[in-house]
C-alpha cells in the first residue's frame, strides 16, 4: 500500500524519551491524520506499515503505550477488534478485568442484565428470589 514516508510525514513527528508523538492534525478522538496522495490516513497506521509492513486483514493497530497520538513503531501492534477494546478503559473493558463482583464473590458464571454491569450468580439469584417473593406479595395484596 504505501512504501516510505515522506520527510513530510516526519517533520510532523516529536521524539520524546517513549513516544513519538505526532504534532500535525489530531482529530476529535485523539488520533494523528495524514493526507496522503489526497486521502487523509491515520498517522499511527502509515507509521506502522512503513515499519512493520501491512496491516494484516481484520486487525486494528493499538497502541501499547496508550498514547492516541504516537507513532513509535515499536508501541503499535495489531491485535483483533476484541483485544484493542478490551486493553482500553471503556466501561466494557474495565468490567472485563474485574474478577469479583461489588460484594466480593468470584464471578463463576457472568449474566449480563439490560444495565452495563456484570453480577455474579450468587448475586443474581439473591435478587431474583427478593423479586419473586415482592410478586407473591403483591399477587397476594391484590387478591384481599
Amino acid at each position: 500500500m504505501f512504501t516510505k514516508l515522506t520527510q513530510r510525514f516526519w517533520d510532523k513527528v516529536r521524539k520524546t524519551e517513549s513516544c513519538w508523538l505526532w504534532t500535525a492534525y489530531i482529530n476529535n478522538r485523539g488520533y494523528g491524520k495524514f493526507n496522503l496522495n489526497g486521502n487523509a490516513e491515520y498517522s499511527h497506521r502509515l507509521s506502522y506499515i512503513e515499519a512493520k509492513g501491512p496491516i494484516p486483514k481484520g486487525l486494528q493497530i493499538d497502541h501499547i503505550c496508550r498514547v492516541r497520538n504516537c507513532v513509535k513503531p515499536d508501541h503499535l501492534e495489531a491485535v483483533t477488534r476484541k483485544e484493542n477494546i478490551l486493553r482500553g478503559e471503556s466501561i466494557h473493558a474495565k468490567n472485563a478485568r474485574k474478577k469479583k463482583c461489588l460484594l466480593g464473590h468470584k464471578f463463576v458464571r457472568v449474566i449480563y442484565p439490560s444495565r452495563q454491569q456484570r453480577r455474579c450468580l450468587i448475586c443474581h439469584r439473591i435478587k431474583m428470589r427478593a423479586y419473586s417473593a415482592k410478586k407473591k406479595e403483591a399477587e397476594l395484596c391484590t387478591r384481599l
